[in-house]
């Protein structure tokens, strides 16, 4: 996919870029679906979304990230109870779920998750790719808005 209309019917409608961490979001020129491609480090996943997903990840990372509201709680010294899962649909991928997860170890720690039929595959954002992300998606949303 690229820049412009191809074969494909694909135009890359806002791009946001921060570091290690790029977000494109493509429009179709059939209007039929939407495609977010995020790279985080040398990583890279592709899938369908809602054009408002960018708005929704915005609000995800402002409830989440380091507001203490999603940490597990310390139940006694050196014991943990874990926190509710707090999650955010991205897309999918065919029948592939692409969520984002907080974790509640860490304030500021997020998983990128791929739901498959009978396991998963998910990678950890750095402290810095975390951050990254937040800037990358208000560029986005700039973009597309303008």
């Amino acid at each position: 996919m690229n820049d412009g209309d191809d074969a494909g019917g694909w135009s890359l409608s806002a791009l946001g870029i921060e570091g290690d961490v790029e977000l494109e979001l493509l429009s179709p020129s059939d209007g039929a679906r939407w495609s977010l491609q995020l790279a985080v480090g040398l990583i890279r996943v592709g899938f369908a979304v809602d054009p408002s997903v960018l708005h929704h990840l915005r609000q995800f990372l402002a409830e989440t990230f380091r507001t203490g509201a999603f940490l597990d709680r310390e139940v006694a010294p050196g014991a943990r109870q874990s926190m509710l899962e707090k999650s955010l649909l991205l897309g999918t991928a065919g029948d592939v779920d692409v969520r984002i997860h907080k974790d509640g170890k860490y304030d500021d720690r997020y998983f990128v998750k791929l739901n498959l039929r009978d396991g998963f595959l998910s990678f950890a954002l750095t402290i810095d790719q975390a951050q990254a992300l937040i800037v990358a998606v208000q560029q986005a949303i700039d973009e597309l808005e303008s």
